[in-house]
Order: structure tokens, then C-alpha cells, then sequence
């Protein structure tokens, strides 16, 4: 599966490099991954946010492939608090990610009056994880003597069973206004499993992506 999408990937950058109808876009939006787990029915949600270009290539009539590069950011947080007798209990944790993804999507649009054109795109996205940092606090306020701790870790570490690559597969709707200003959603599933666990523990990764683009 990654052996073609990198061939799907360098064939249609270089046929877009060399194609004088090639549109360059740059686009940025709200990105909302999803994590789940086999063994829970709880989902981890984050907020943050895309970056990034691509080249829209016309194939067949109105059928266009668009591969890109973009960087992104998630994060998420949570606090716990409790009391036992005079002593109050605070628990922190925050979530942090950071990665470079690559998507390749298909997409067909329809002009539907002059100014404004409909579209659906659909493909696939290898994500790499740059960065995956969680932390946690402490805070235990007994009176006259408080007691804090706090740590940091890397979740790509050989310390914990993360993967950093994923494989996703989505699409959505979009339109395109006066030619260059572009309007989309997507929802994108996880196909790969993020934990090397092993065993029947599965954790997978979907993402919301909701943005706005610019097209030269």
C-alpha cells in the first residue's frame, strides 16, 4: 500500500511540475483528529489546526488529481480534580502532535453558474509524525503543605508503543468561488494501527478537516 501511493505520489508531481495547466493552491483549516481503541469505547478528541500546498492537474474532462504537502498540529488536554478530607487534588494531562502529510486526492467538479463550482475529492494521505509529547501534573494542597510534580514525555521514545506513520483513506465536498477561492470538508479513516502493542489492542486515527484555500 505505500509503494503505490509513493509511485501515485512522484508520478503526479512530476507530471504536474511539467504541465502548463497545473494550479498551485495554499490552504489552511481546523484539523480535529480522533483516536479509538479496541479496548475502550471512549474516544480521545484534539483540536488544532493544517497548513500547506498542492498542484491540481487536469486528467479527463473535469477529473483532477491534487497531490500536497501539508504540516499540521493537534493537541488536547484534561483536568481532574477531587478532595479527601482537607486535601484537594488537582490532575493535569495534555496531549501534543505534530506531522507532514502527504495526500493524493482524486476530484471531479461541476460548474453550476459561472462564478461557483461544486466538487468532490476523494483519495488517500500518508501522515508522518514529526512530534508526539504528553505531560502530566500534579497538585495536592494540604494545609500548610502543598505537594507538586509534573512530567514530560516523548511518546515516539523506545518507551512506549507508538507508531509515527499512518495511512489514511477519506474525502468530502467542497466549492470553488470566482476561480480561486476554495471552501472544503473532509473526513479521513485511519487504516494503519498506531499502537505496536501487539496482541488484539488496535489504535487508530481518523481526522475532521474543515478549510479554506487560495488557487493561483
Amino acid at each position: 500500500m505505500k509503494k503505490i501511493l509513493a509511485l501515485i505520489f512522484t508520478a503526479s508531481m512530476i507530471l504536474a511540475a511539467n504541465n502548463a495547466y497545473a494550479q498551485l493552491s495554499v490552504g489552511a483549516g481546523y484539523n480535529n483528529p480522533v483516536f479509538r481503541n479496541s479496548h475502550s469505547s471512549d474516544a480521545l478528541r484534539l483540536n488544532g489546526f493544517y497548513a500547506g500546498a498542492s498542484y491540481t492537474l487536469p486528467l479527463i474532462g473535469s477529473l483532477k488529481v491534487s497531490p500536497g504537502l501539508y504540516y499540521s498540529f493537534s493537541a488536547a488536554n484534561r483536568i481532574d480534580s477531587g478532595k479527601i478530607f482537607s486535601a484537594t487534588l488537582s490532575l493535569k494531562s495534555d496531549l501534543a502532535e505534530h506531522y507532514i502529510d502527504i495526500p493524493v486526492m482524486l476530484s471531479y467538479g461541476i460548474r453550476i453558474i459561472p462564478d461557483v463550482k461544486l466538487f468532490a475529492f476523494g483519495g488517500p494521505t500518508l501522515s508522518v509524525g514529526l512530534s508526539s509529547t504528553s505531560g502530566s501534573s500534579v497538585s495536592i494542597n494540604i494545609p500548610g503543605s502543598p505537594i507538586n510534580g509534573s512530567s514530560k514525555d516523548d511518546n515516539y521514545s523506545e518507551y512506549y508503543s507508538y507508531n509515527r506513520m499512518n495511512l489514511l483513506l477519506g474525502g468530502g465536498l467542497g466549492a470553488e468561488l470566482l476561480d480561486h477561492y476554495r471552501v472544503q470538508v473532509s473526513y479521513n479513516f485511519g487504516l494503519l494501527n498506531r499502537s505496536s502493542l501487539g496482541g488484539d489492542y488496535v489504535l487508530l486515527n481518523n481526522r475532521l478537516l474543515v478549510g479554506v484555500a487560495y488557487v493561483f
